[in-house]
């Protein structure tokens, strides 16, 4: 799983979505874009999107085939692949994310309380 919005863009060590990336698995990979920023998978908002990917791999039911579900991979990693757009493409959902979750406070991670 890779996050639609993380910068690390950990797919390239794969070469995911390149020519001849499956090649090196005994069956082809199941891979999906989850909600989220490296990290962020776990946050409140982003683990309805985690927690269906994964309920549906556990369960080998197959992925979603309607046409957005078809085409959503395709522009997600053509996003990916343009700088600009990608920046955009983050800051679009870090204004939404504000928006409708507020400013983020800093916590500590071991207590979760606030830090000053």
């Amino acid at each position: 799983m890779y996050g639609k919005q993380s910068k690390l863009r950990a797919y390239r060590a794969m070469r995911w979505g390149r020519a001849g990336w499956r090649a090196p698995f005994r069956r082809p990979p199941a891979v999906e874009w989850v909600s989220g920023s490296s990290g962020r998978y776990f946050r409140s908002y982003n683990v309805a999107s985690l927690s269906g990917k994964l309920e549906r791999f556990l369960q080998d039911r197959p992925q979603a085939s309607g046409p957005l579900a078809r085409i959503e991979p395709g522009i997600v990693m053509a996003i990916h692949r343009i700088p600009a757009l990608f920046y955009i493409y983050k800051k679009v959902f870090k204004l939404r994310d504000r928006a409708l979750y507020g400013k983020k406070g800093t916590r500590n991670p071991v207590t979760g309380e606030p830090v000053a």
